[in-house]
């Protein structure tokens, strides 16, 4: 237990305590497998983000370009690789890690408590898709999410600072490109007259 805890690689030291280096290598494979095929997932969703947002007019519209060849938003994916690239030769894993996971986790607790505050707000607006256990699945959520974050804030506090800094950086991008298109339709109503 004490080679494991002093290990950063917990399942390849797991695995050659208890079976051999060679079993080890192979669950190491498995594992870096298993990583490219959930990193490949997270660049094709990142990428239609990047999509979505130069559709809606708040990114730069030449993201918003789909490959004639594959139906595929190509730019999109390149912009994505290179910030992948960026990203990984910035700094330790764990440190990306702690910015990714304490952004998506807050930002998961911030959607689920916007639940609460729609049905307080909105309570007779139609609810196509119901949200199994409410109140209490989701509170519980909250909770969870919400002592993850704070532990992360006081164990992390620099990265979890830089992960919302990077997040941070975007918001005057965002007012940027929504401000170009507010004054982008005037124009066009202007001359349409």
């Amino acid at each position: 237990m004490t080679e494991i805890a002093a290990n950063t690689a917990v399942a390849q030291a797991a695995a050659v305590s208890m079976f051999s280096a060679g079993a080890a290598r192979w669950l190491a494979l498995m594992i870096a497998v298993s990583c490219f095929g959930a990193m490949a997932t997270a660049i094709m969703c990142g990428a239609r983000v990047y999509y979505a947002m130069a559709e809606d007019g708040v990114f730069f519209r030449s993201l918003a370009k789909v490959s004639p060849r594959w139906h595929t938003p190509a730019r999109s994916l390149v912009l994505q690789g290179v910030w992948s690239a960026a990203l990984a030769l910035s700094g330790g894993y764990n440190a990306l890690f702690t910015y990714v996971m304490f952004m998506m986790v807050l930002s998961y607790a911030l959607t689920v408590g916007a639940l609460f505050v729609l049905r307080r707000k909105m309570p007779d607006a139609p609810r196509p898709y119901r949200c199994a256990g409410y109140p209490w699945l989701p509170a519980l959520y909250l909770l969870i999410g919400g002592i993850w974050t704070v532990n992360a804030v006081v164990q992390k506090t620099q990265e979890a600072l830089w992960g919302v800094a990077i997040v941070a950086a975007g918001i005057p991008l965002y007012i940027y490109w929504k401000w170009a298109q507010r004054t982008r339709k005037t124009a066009d109503a202007t001359m349409a007259k």
